[in-house]
């Protein structure tokens, strides 16, 4: 049920217009539009107050539901600031996370403080991937900026899924468009995959196109945008893949020619299943989760079992999974963690610039 409704969502299913489920979906997208379009005046017109931190804040976020690969942004800018002698802090709300303080640090930049499930997966996979980076939690994402300013002194602050976080003013706001997904049915949540209309990209600086190179040709076309903005294109390719119960790590050529066994519970699971089929590997077995999905340990048991029943050499997650399942792990050695990373086909050079621009603010 929820595929199908995901197919909706991204257009692969499309619904008559006199469908009850249509008209039901379409009743729920114009309230919720109306709410959309009522918080943003209320800001507009300063009823409701954006605040300014007293440093940087650059947001990466995203337009539509969920698949666009904001964590290896978030990684990639944080590195980008390390390797410029500038502390990054980044800040998430921490979506699914079981600690319910208003505001929790994940990673205090050399310690991982909290569990996956208290932290919320992605989260904790940004202080394992980040470890000199602190990363804190919390659903006010300016209470939380105060209190990174107050006990890390950071140079910059990377929000991470900010985009429509209008109380909290940014430097730069970044807005990731996944090609494959991109436009979808073109419809507002629920009946569609936007968070908000099309002309909300009038508040971005940059729009970077992830999944370039699996881009059809009219996904860059007639978007409503300022005249100054950059638009980025990038992939997301393997770093690595990770054996987790003994971390032995091999390079995703070694794929070529072996039977594999997927298994994940992300936004995009069919960029996952396209990425492993082209560096060479036959998948034996897909098993899709709904995104944020919490794993059990029947769910690996009957993978581990159909793996070794189809003789597969591999079963592969994404690290975003991985980081659930860390305490049972050790008992499934055919589980191997791809580890991701972005790569720029189009404008990096651009983006480093508008990234170098922010610190310039601080002079």
């Amino acid at each position: 049920m929820r595929r199908y409704f995901a197919d909706i969502l991204n257009g692969k299913t499309r619904l008559h217009p006199l469908h009850p489920l249509f008209i039901l979906l379409h009743i729920f997208s114009a309230a919720y539009l109306l709410i959309v379009q009522a918080r943003l005046l209320l800001y507009k017109t300063g009823i409701f107050k954006t605040n300014r931190l007293e440093c940087p804040v650059i947001s990466v976020g995203n337009l539509t539901l969920g698949g666009t690969g904001k964590t290896p942004v978030v990684e990639y800018i944080a590195r980008f600031f390390i390797e410029k002698g500038l502390k990054p802090v980044i800040l998430s709300r921490g979506y699914g996370r079981s600690s319910k303080t208003p505001i929790a640090i994940v990673s205090n930049g050399e310690n991982i403080l909290l569990r996956p499930e208290e932290a919320g997966d992605e989260p904790y996979l940004l202080a394992e991937n980040n470890p000199a980076v602190p990363v804190i939690v919390g659903k006010d994402r300016f209470r939380s900026g105060e209190a990174a300013i107050k006990k890390f002194k950071p140079g910059v602050i990377i929000l991470d899924d900010g985009f429509q976080h209008l109380s909290l003013a940014r430097a730069l706001n970044i807005v990731l468009l996944n090609c494959v997904k991109f436009p979808g049915n073109g419809y507002i949540f629920p009946a569609g995959p936007f968070r908000e209309p099309v002309s909300a990209l009038q508040r971005a600086d940059i729009i970077l196109y992830t999944h370039a190179d699996e881009a059809p040709d009219n996904c860059y076309e007639n978007l409503p945008v300022r005249k100054d903005i950059h638009k980025l294109k990038a992939i997301h390719t393997f770093d690595k893949i990770v054996r987790e119960n003994d971390q032995k790590k091999i390079s995703p050529k070694e794929l070529n020619k072996k039977k594999v066994v997927l298994f994940c519970g992300i936004g995009e699971p069919d960029s996952f299943r396209k990425r492993v089929e082209q560096y060479g590997a036959e998948i034996v077995h897909f098993k899709y989760f709904s995104d944020h999905y919490v794993y059990k340990a029947g769910d690996l048991q009957s993978l581990h079992k159909t793996a070794e029943t189809l003789k597969a050499d591999f079963i592969l997650t994404t690290q975003k999974d991985s980081v659930k399942i860390k305490e049972v792990v050790s008992a499934f050695p055919l589980i191997w963690t791809v580890m991701m990373k972005i790569e720029f086909t189009e404008g990096e050079e651009k983006f480093q610039k508008a990234l170098f621009s922010c610190i310039k603010l601080l002079s």
